[in-house]
């Protein structure tokens, strides 16, 4: 897959577990985001007990790459990396920044997109244009 690039944050250390599990197991990676049809995504984060959703919309910061700031499709590619680096700015910390995800660790990031087995998933898929 070649449709994710990074984009003005260092967040590389979950950009990179993102587009793993999205080649690696791409169904579970569909099912753990929900288009919600009203301009909002549910995106479900930790693979344990109790998973964790949240609701962001798609309004993405605008810069210099493609158009976006942050994480940035490819020419023409499909906005999911976008989506879920948004949400993680919202659940990593709870601050809802992006700046929330300058540095971490990629051991973490698999942790709390639920890697490699998930076990409590929305029935609908994710695949945003």
């Amino acid at each position: 897959m070649t449709d994710m690039n990074q984009g003005s944050l260092n967040d590389c250390y979950v950009l990179a577990p993102l587009q793993s599990l999205a080649f690696e197991e791409p169904v579970l990676f569909q099912e753990m985001a929900v288009d919600l049809g009203d301009g909002t995504y549910a995106v479900q984060f930790g693979g344990g007990s109790t998973p964790t959703y949240v609701r962001v919309d798609g309004d993405l910061p605008t810069g210099p790459f493609s158009g976006l700031n942050y994480a940035h499709p490819s020419a023409g590619g499909p906005i999911w990396a976008s989506v879920m680096e948004k949400a993680y700015a919202f659940y990593r910390t709870g601050s809802a920044t992006y700046s929330s995800l300058n540095s971490g660790w990629t051991g973490a990031a698999f942790s709390d997109l639920g890697s490699p087995r998930r076990r409590s998933m929305p029935p609908t898929r994710f695949s945003p244009n």
